[in-house]
């Protein structure tokens, strides 16, 4: 491992159908990307489209906001990540220079508001954790050891250099986040980071990374997300095995690492002196 480069663990478990499942998409170098709607917390986006009230100030100055979002209706220009097309579409007759209606505030407030949840559920994200030996994250996600945890290694130059995904930490805490209109509109990250990467503090067990994508994807009504090709700045470094995976899928990921001399492949045990998992690699030929 290069010196600027980063682990990220993801587990999965289920039935010996799903399981497979998973196989044959690690086998065929793809990524499964989650829509919000499809994640286990109930809280995921919920906040997210709580604006405060408006400020006078704003409402006196809607030239700014108006000058912005024309320039976002020019070809060419990069929209930021939260804004849903609905919205330049409604948008777009009071935006036109010769348009005679009033532009306000509070409308472009409460419109962003509504399709702000739907335009959230597009956007893809893949949850990763930063231990591979989580007592508590073999139990939940591994299905009490049924599954398995595959460990990429990330790098992180490639990764500065393209623009298709973020990477950060998810960030813990007991209140829940408002977002802004002008974090909505002007301020990415911040946007993302209040509805895409902060949970309640009782997750943080999971300490969880998660990629998301700087597009939202092409998913049907009721999708719950797509399988992608690998990014390039990602690689499988690690299979471990759970005690409890069914044999038919343990002889498959041997086999997926014996294709791939540069995984390795370790079964994950129960510590005999303390409570806590060991990793037993296998040796290498």
């Amino acid at each position: 491992m290069t010196s600027n480069t980063r682990k990220l663990y993801s587990y999965t478990g289920g039935n010996q159908e799903e399981l497979c499942k998973y196989i044959d998409s690690l086998i065929a170098g793809k990524i499964w990307l989650s829509c919000p709607r499809g994640l286990n917390d109930p809280f995921e986006l919920i906040g997210a489209v709580e604006f405060p009230e408006v400020l006078g100030h704003q409402e006196d100055r809607p030239d700014i906001y108006k000058i912005y979002l024309r320039s976002c209706l020019r070809e060419g220009a990069v929209r930021p990540l939260l804004l849903p097309n609905e919205l330049f579409t409604d948008l777009t007759p009071i935006l036109n220079s010769d348009s005679s209606q009033p532009f306000s505030v509070a409308y472009l407030q409460r419109r962003l508001a509504s399709l702000l949840t739907s335009n959230l559920n597009r956007i893809g994200l893949k949850c990763f954790t930063n231990d591979p030996l989580s007592t508590l994250m073999w139990a939940h996600y591994g299905k009490n050891y049924s599954g398995f945890c595959v460990e990429y290694e990330a790098n992180l130059d490639t990764y500065e250099q393209q623009t298709k995904y973020l990477l950060e930490d998810v960030i813990y805490t007991t209140a829940r986040q408002r977002l802004t209109l002008n974090e909505a509109l002007f301020c990415n990250s911040a946007a993302i980071r209040k509805t895409m990467l902060t949970k309640g503090a009782e997750w943080a067990y999971e300490r969880e990374c998660r990629l998301i994508t700087t597009s939202p994807m092409n998913v049907t009504a009721g999708a719950k997300g797509e399988l992608r090709d690998l990014p390039a700045w990602l690689s499988v470094s690690t299979i471990y095995l759970g005690q409890n995976l069914p044999s038919c899928c343990r002889t498959r990921l041997e086999g997926y690492v014996k294709d791939n001399s540069g995984i390795e492949l370790a079964k994950v045990m129960a510590s005999s002196l303390k409570f806590a998992l060991d990793a037993h690699f296998r040796p290498k030929p």
